[in-house]
């Protein structure tokens, strides 16, 4: 782990009246290795060797510092990674059967290094393509009023799907 982050945890923790534990140092080496959102489960089966009531003790002390954050799921339990100051902005896929996730990246437009962690945004309104986007926000254009529905669905930067597809599908009336 790098000397930034301990020295950040450090900080943090210190200003929130809390001190940087052999037990919380692990908990960040391990979200720092995960490579994406665990949940406390997670951890617990990883082989850690810290007790479960420690775990959600001491992750609550890292989120209230800032050096972690809590990701909401539709899942029974959260997933904890390092705070997003810390690792960079990023979004995540999230299976919707097993309820795993994965950091995602959206690739640039000019991009030629395809990997199956990047991507785009294709928008579908009323099934006719609106957008092929590479940021997080778009603008569609003027919607007539009418019952209309809007498929999001995230693609490889080659525009295949990926497997299983990443589709969010929202159905909305515009009204005079």
């Amino acid at each position: 782990m790098s000397f930034d982050l301990d020295a950040t945890a450090t900080a943090r923790l210190r200003s929130a009246g809390q001190r940087y534990t052999t037990q919380r140092r692990r908990l960040i080496e391990l979200l720092a290795d995960a490579g994406s959102p665990v949940s406390i489960p997670d951890i617990l089966a990883g082989g850690s060797g810290l007790k479960q009531s420690s775990v959600y003790r001491n992750l609550a002390a890292l989120e209230q510092a800032g050096v972690v954050r809590r990701l909401v799921t539709d899942e029974e339990f959260g997933r904890y990674e390092l705070a997003e100051d810390l690792i960079g902005h990023h979004h995540h896929l999230v299976c919707s059967r097993c309820g795993k996730m994965r950091d995602a990246t959206i690739a640039a437009a000019t991009t030629t290094n395809i990997r199956p962690d990047q991507g785009h945004l294709h928008l579908y309104l009323d099934d006719q393509i609106e957008s092929m986007n590479f940021s997080t926000s778009a603008t569609l254009p003027a919607v007539k009023p009418g019952l209309h529905v809007l498929r999001v669905e995230f693609v490889a930067s080659d525009h295949l799907p990926f497997d299983p597809r990443v589709i969010a599908q929202v159905a909305f009336e515009v009204k005079r």
